[in-house]
């Protein structure tokens, strides 16, 4: 074969890379270490994926905060997304800090599954402080509404309408949580952290919609913020499909204790959902080099 048909052989793998070059480096580099974290802390259980799962998160945040120092800028970033995950993070480390109930069975359990949410609510409040308080000139203020009234007849100001996702989880995991801590206090704050961040991603789905051009679509820091938190609800769905039943209590005679894992599991199907449209779409975009537009 000549050098030139070579060439030419080789050319749509080189179009690819260049298209999505950014893209390819950054997955590179969490594939990479994961590789590294599963050979150094893990003893290969099947509850790794619920590390794995934060890792993804962790890289999702890490992604965002890299553009905001990049780029001096924190447009197209929710605020309102940015809360939900906040309380997320706070509610879910009240558990599994002084607990071991919800805690992956393998070694990374003992001490990383922990580290990697505490980095995840260190670069969160971090991006809070940018939008507030540091590049508030670039925050997307008056597309960042969430222009959704889930309940009819109220009225809220903007400000406060993720209260419409908050206080229903809360409410949920107050009737609906499972009992691996025997603490109801820290038992309901991680069934509610679970609760709220299937559809925390719900604000920054809206303001995509209500910023984005159809000529330019997602940067690539926001198109890969949004897959990482969907490949991170995917394991946690093939994580819970499996496991959901341990939360239940059979023996129980509450209908509230019996059915916990199911509603766990039915707010995985439900995260899936809400993002599934944006899954299909990045790989098709992927594939073909173009701008993703939700």
């Amino acid at each position: 074969m000549y050098p030139d048909s070579i060439g030419k052989h080789r050319s749509p793998w080189k179009g690819f890379y260049q298209k999505n070059q950014f893209s390819i480096l950054s997955w590179g580099s969490i594939f990479l270490g994961i590789f590294t974290v599963y050979h150094a802390v893990s003893d290969g259980d099947f509850s790794f994926l619920m590390t794995l799962s934060s890792l993804f998160v962790l890289f999702a945040f890490a992604l965002l905060l890299i553009k905001a120092l990049m780029m001096k800028s924190i447009s197209n970033i929710s605020l309102k997304t940015l809360e939900c995950y906040a309380l997320i993070f706070i509610g879910r480390l009240s558990s599994i800090l002084f607990y071991e109930g919800y805690l992956p069975y393998d070694k990374s359990g003992d001490w990383f599954y922990q580290l990697s949410e505490i980095l995840a609510l260190i670069m969160v409040i971090t991006l809070i402080v940018y939008i507030v308080g540091i590049y508030p000139q670039t925050y997307s203020a008056t597309k960042d509404t969430f222009k959704l009234n889930l309940i009819p007849g109220l009225t809220l100001a903007p400000e406060v309408r993720v209260l419409q996702l908050v206080i229903p989880a809360f409410i949920i995991a107050i009737i609906f949580h499972p009992s691996l801590n025997n603490n109801i206090l820290t038992d309901t704050a991680w069934t509610f952290a679970l609760y709220l961040e299937a559809v925390a991603m719900i604000p920054q789905v809206m303001l995509y919609q209500e910023i984005q051009d159809a000529r330019m679509g997602l940067e690539p820091f926001e198109a890969n913020f949004m897959f990482s938190i969907a490949v991170a609800r995917g394991l946690q769905f093939a994580f819970w499909i499996s496991s959901y039943h341990e939360l239940n209590d059979k023996y129980g005679t509450n209908i509230t204790k019996q059915y916990p894992g199911h509603m766990v599991l039915f707010s995985q199907i439900a995260n899936l959902v809400i993002l599934g449209n944006f899954i299909l779409k990045y790989i098709s975009n992927a594939r073909k080099g173009s701008v993703l537009v939700i």
